[in-house]
């Protein structure tokens, strides 16, 4: 995780939560990923997901109290900059365009260092909702 902001679209009732992750292992070392969480009650369990993919220890009981930077929106606690995951990817056409959807987040502390690289499997059907999924990215 590279960067975590609260931002607020005029006119809309509800923030969201912009994600940029940064792939660290592979053929696309280097490239971002950006996903967008709702805060919207009907849409937290999106966020949740996401949080909890990136090992950050929620109670379900209990709401989620982000500390967020005033003047940036920068989300400062939890502390999530620097967090390492799993993000399944998977790709649509947008405007002309070839873009990646981060279709969920898992924790790596399962996955096996082989010979300088991570392997992994993802759960069944994960990363394969479209004819153009691209699989797991490691990231931070």
């Amino acid at each position: 995780m590279t960067a975590a902001t609260v931002a607020q679209k005029e006119g809309a009732e509800y923030p969201y939560v912009k994600f940029e992750l940064e792939v660290t292992e592979g053929l696309h070392t280097g490239h971002k990923l950006w996903t967008n969480k709702s805060v919207a009650p009907k849409s937290l369990w999106s966020l949740m997901a996401l949080l909890k993919g990136l090992g950050v220890e929620i109670a379900t009981d209990e709401p989620v109290d982000f500390e967020v930077d005033d003047e940036s929106g920068a989300i400062l606690e939890p502390e999530l900059i620097g967090l390492v995951g799993l993000a399944a990817v998977d790709q649509r056409e947008w405007q002309g365009r070839t873009v990646n959807d981060v279709a969920a987040v898992y924790p790596i502390g399962g996955a096996l260092k082989k010979n300088g690289s991570t392997q992994f499997s993802l759960p069944s059907g994960v990363g394969a909702k479209s004819p153009k999924s691209v699989g797991g990215k490691v990231f931070r």
